[in-house]
């Protein structure tokens, strides 16, 4: 995408015809970058899990500006689960967007655009092996 600036320019006109500028000048066209730095909580659905049993964490990927993000972006996950948890699953929960992937890695892609400051939401469940110790 490109920006430029036109200006017209007029004198003063005794019948108020100021349809055609006696003046008018447009910079260069300019080529528009989009940056966006993204920020991430994650919270868990339960302060303790019992071994053998899943518990879910909310992902919300915040869009922290400069700009907006575009529809049809890929936003990358990559989960660092100890041993003894499993990932099991990636659902978008909130934010127009849809996500894909299995185990570690999943990438979520804009269904619209993200404005600065918009969030999309992910839930991931994970298991808890069976024999994971106590704490």
């Amino acid at each position: 995408d490109v920006v430029n600036n036109t200006i017209n320019i007029w004198s003063e006109d005794p019948a108020g015809d100021y349809s055609t500028p006696e003046g008018t000048d447009t910079t260069p066209d300019y080529n528009v970058d989009r940056a966006s730095t993204l920020s991430i909580t994650k919270v868990a659905d339960a302060d303790r899990v019992t071994a053998g049993e899943s518990i879910s964490f909310m992902l919300t990927i915040t869009n922290d500006g400069p700009s907006a993000i575009q529809s049809g972006k890929i936003i990358s996950l990559g989960e660092r689960p100890s041993a003894g948890l499993t990932i099991t699953g990636y659902t978008v929960t909130s934010g127009n967007g849809t996500v894909a992937g299995t185990g570690n890695s999943a990438t979520v892609t804009t269904g619209a655009v993200i404005p600065v400051g918009g969030t999309i939401t992910v839930s991931v469940t994970a298991d808890v092996d069976a024999d994971a110790p106590a704490t």
